[in-house]
């Protein structure tokens, strides 16, 4: 095998991911994975604290165990953040680096994706089709 690896029928969503090297790589299927699954964490987590939030504003709970799990959602909801946005920096390094391998760093106008610094508006690129927010 040459090194070079094509995702052709690698899934994501229903939806074929073509031209994307990395997703037939172990190392960012594992990376992807893990952002994705951090990312929907950090949504639940999120909403928990946000859930406390209100039940602390409204009702004023009194259980000793209160001040315990309340700020602890939050604590939570920070740490997946920061995570998530290390993943997320992570799976662009490889994204990036994959379509500058293969050359797909330029858009049908010509001008510079990146996918880092990508505007839709401005060159006309669009980003990859991820399906997901996070």
């Amino acid at each position: 095998m040459s090194g070079q690896y094509r995702a052709e029928t690698i899934t994501t969503n229903g939806e074929k991911m073509k031209g994307y090297g990395p997703q037939a790589r172990p190392e960012f299927r594992s990376i992807d994975r893990a952002t994705r699954w951090s990312g929907v964490l950090l949504c639940w987590s999120h909403g928990a604290a946000m859930l406390g939030t209100a039940a602390e504003a409204f009702f004023h709970p009194t259980a000793d165990w209160w001040p315990l799990v309340w700020p602890g959602a939050w604590l939570l909801t920070g740490a997946l953040l920061l995570s998530w946005a290390a993943l997320r920096a992570r799976q662009r390094h490889l994204l990036r680096n994959a379509a500058q391998a293969e050359g797909d760093e330029t858009c049908a106008n010509g001008a510079d994706c990146g996918y880092g610094g990508y505007g839709a508006c401005d060159t006309g690129c669009e980003p990859p089709a991820y399906g997901r927010a996070a």
